[in-house]
């Protein structure tokens, strides 16, 4: 039986909170469809920042791995948040590091995802092409 090719796009919005905060627009591309591992290049345009600390609007840019081959996934994200921050008039960089579960159709459809990380917990939901 063949595997059903996962999809090249996916496009959604995301949002996080504590310690961290973030609300992003985020682009992942298909890099490596390998079997149980498949591979995405995200990046992502909105906000982030630390509580009570730095933040401001900025870019994301990240690599995803998905395990499985059919809509449930264990999701593993690991990247880098730049930002500026107005308050403070200088640019920030935050590391992204976040474990999760994704609940995406390998050839497209609504895509759902929940993550805990170390800028803190949030939620994703769009659209895989």
């Amino acid at each position: 039986m063949a595997q059903e090719a996962f999809s090249k796009i996916n496009a959604y919005a995301s949002i996080g909170a504590v310690p961290g905060l973030e609300a992003l627009m985020n682009i992942e591309v298909l890099v490596i469809d390998g079997g149980y591992l498949t591979w995405y290049g995200r990046a992502g345009l909105g906000y982030g920042g630390v509580l009570l600390a730095e933040g401001g609007p900025g870019v994301l840019a990240a690599m995803t791995m998905l395990t499985g081959r059919k809509n449930h996934h264990i999701e593993i994200n690991g990247g880098a948040f730049v930002g500026y921050d107005n308050y403070y008039g200088d640019t920030f960089v935050l590391p992204s590091l976040d474990l999760g579960y994704r609940f995406q159709k390998p050839s497209g459809g609504i895509l759902f995802k929940i993550k805990a990380g170390i800028l803190g917990y949030g939620l994703g939901l769009g659209y895989a092409f």
